[in-house]
């Protein structure tokens, strides 16, 4: 018996020793769940999403899905797969569009998620575990800054000013002409 729980360690052991050991890799996101992406109601804004892989991994075939917050996240790059290229500060990059909708309460909070599968080809047939990782972060909607409505404000002004002055100017320039009509027709 003791000869046999021997064998079965043994073989255990050789197993996971010839495994293609777990590919691991890196994502890297600017926001976080205690470091949210604030945006105001009908605002949008692009994040731009890290993968990376170490030389030891090698190149790697990441697929990401939104897992949560589909509502307001969507991934914009037109191929689905991304080639992460080992031993760079960003191998691949993910791009994501966030869209805060009009009717968004200020103080409410979009919880994001996302999982990176990995689905890259084992060489040689051998047997592999599948990695993925998932990353998370929430969007607070804010209120809308006062800046940015002093902003649309003053363009507004800007552009009544433009109109006056080029009012202005079209009855200078027809009293000119009345002036200088009447001028013509005394002599």
């Amino acid at each position: 018996m003791k000869s046999l729980s021997k064998f079965i360690v043994l073989v255990v052991l050789s197993l996971v020793a010839s495994l293609n050991f777990v590919s691991g890799f890196g994502v890297s996101i600017p926001y976080s769940t205690q470091d949210p992406l604030r945006l105001y109601p009908e605002q949008g804004s692009d994040v731009v999403v890290g993968l990376q892989s170490s030389i030891s991994e090698g190149d790697l075939i990441i697929v990401p899905e939104i897992s949560e917050g589909q509502d307001i996240v969507e991934i914009t790059d037109s191929s689905k797969e991304y080639n992460v290229i080992a031993n760079q500060p960003i191998g691949a990059a993910v791009h994501l569009k966030v869209n805060i909708p009009d009717n968004a309460r200020v103080g409410e909070e979009y919880p994001v998620k996302l999982v990176f599968r990995d689905i890259t080809p084992r060489e040689g047939g051998m047997v592999g575990f599948s990695t993925s990782i998932g990353a998370s972060f929430n969007v607070l909607v804010i209120e809308k800054p006062e800046v940015i409505k002093e902003e649309v404000s003053k363009k507004r002004i800007g552009i009544m000013l433009i109109i006056l002055l080029i009012v202005v100017i079209i009855v200078i320039l027809a009293i000119i002409a009345i002036a200088w009509f009447l001028i013509k027709r005394k002599k």
